[in-house]
Parts: structure tokens; C-alpha cells; sequence
């Protein structure tokens, strides 16, 4: 009784979490898409190559902005999985772009070894790129506390046993 008491308690935080998040995750939608925009018009117009590489650099921390709110959405609905042909490499390096800051901010060295060929699997994308955003933060939070030396190494391949992605 105790025990389905607890996990009654844990959907209900996890509900409550999940409306939280879709709130959060629309009200930054609205001033996200006016940054991507202005964004998109600075690129178009930019007077010189430094005011255009920094534009990009906007446009770019904006199109990531973008990408972790629609994470969020997809999360908070908790939608059926949208499977399709997805390449996880470009995954991989979407999750690495997404935690870098927070790596950069463990002081944690990033080894990244790639298949060295496409590898293309059936998965919900945004699910997948979720885990892998986990799996670094959670990498970067761990790595955080030691003094030793801090790496994370990141690889992936495919073969005829299947896929394999270690972090």
C-alpha cells in the first residue's frame, strides 16, 4: 500500500512537472521566435563580416533555444514516439553542441570518436537526442566533483551486431 502510495505521489509530481514545462516552454516560444527572426534579418543585411558572423552566432544559439523548447513540448505531451530513419551521428553532435557549455563548465575534455560512416536507425529523433543530452549532463555533473583529469569520451558505430554508443 505504501509502495503504490509513493508511485502515486511520483505521477502526480511527474504531471504537475510536465504542465510546468509545456507552460515555460510555450511562454519562451513567442520572444524565441522574434530572436530568430531579428536574427535571420540581421543576416540578410549585416553592413559587415564581423557584424554577420556575429549574427550567425546568435542565430545559431537561437535555433538551439528552439530545439530544446520543442524537446520540452514533445516531453511534456509525452507524444507517441515519431519513428523514422534518423542518422545519429547528427544526433550525437546535436547533444554535444546542446551540453558543451555545461561541459566546458566542468573543465571536462570531450573525446568524440565517430562511426567514420552514416548510421541511420529507426528512432524517434527528438527522444533519442533527449537521451544523449542526459547521458553528457549527467557526465558533466559527475566529472564536475573530481580534480583528476575529467574526460568524456563519446563514440558510436554499427556493424552486424547492431548499433553500439558508449559515452
Amino acid at each position: 500500500l505504501a509502495r503504490q502510495r509513493a508511485i502515486a505521489a511520483q505521477a502526480e509530481k511527474l504531471g504537475a512537472l510536465g504542465e510546468l514545462l509545456a507552460g515555460v516552454s510555450h511562454e519562451l516560444n513567442n520572444p524565441l521566435s522574434v530572436l530568430v527572426g531579428q536574427a535571420a534579418l540581421l543576416l540578410e543585411t549585416a553592413p559587415t563580416p564581423e557584424v554577420r558572423r556575429r549574427a550567425e552566432r546568435i542565430a545559431e544559439a537561437a535555433d538551439r533555444c528552439a530545439r530544446i523548447v520543442r524537446s520540452f513540448l514533445t516531453l511534456a505531451r509525452q507524444e507517441p514516439a515519431a519513428v523514422a530513419a534518423v542518422d545519429l551521428e547528427a544526433l550525437i553532435d546535436e547533444a554535444v553542441t546542446i551540453t558543451r557549455p555545461r561541459l566546458d563548465a566542468a573543465r571536462a575534455e570531450l573525446v568524440r570518436v565517430r562511426a567514420g560512416h552514416p548510421v541511420i536507425v529507426a528512432a524517434d529523433a527528438a527522444q533519442l537526442r533527449q537521451i544523449f543530452v542526459n547521458l553528457l549532463l549527467n557526465a558533466a555533473q559527475a566529472l564536475a566533483a573530481r580534480a583528476d583529469h575529467r574526460c568524456v569520451v563519446v563514440s558510436s558505430d554499427a556493424g552486424p551486431g547492431g548499433v553500439v554508443v558508449r559515452v
